[in-house]
């Protein structure tokens, strides 16, 4: 005999008792601080902090993408000038190879 009850996956089941709970938690508190129309505009003071933290980040982003386009520009000169010393420390070198053993963490 087939059942006529709607079976809901596992994962399926958990997001929608998640979106539900969401949904209550965020109506619940929204409700609770609009009693009047002045208490529905709430203001905050935060502080230096975030502003610099904000101008921190936005330093260290600005700072790599400067540092990445630096190393592109400057890749075929450094790749000029391993290539012509390492056939001089090749000429130079008192020993064929070298291996070290040992040093693996």
């Amino acid at each position: 005999m087939k059942s006529n009850h709607l079976r809901l996956h596992p994962s399926l089941r958990t997001g929608l008792v998640f979106l539900a709970v969401l949904a209550l938690v965020v109506f619940l508190t929204q409700s609770s601080h609009a009693q009047t129309p002045d208490d529905a505009i709430c203001l905050a003071y935060i502080g230096p902090g975030a502003g610099i933290a904000l101008f921190g980040s936005f330093l260290a982003v600005l700072l790599a993408m400067v540092s990445a386009c630096f190393a592109l520009a400057t890749w075929p000169l450094r790749w000029l000038w391993r290539l012509i010393r390492s056939r001089h420390a090749r000429a130079r070198a008192k020993v064929r190879r070298v291996d070290v053993l040992g040093l693996d963490g």
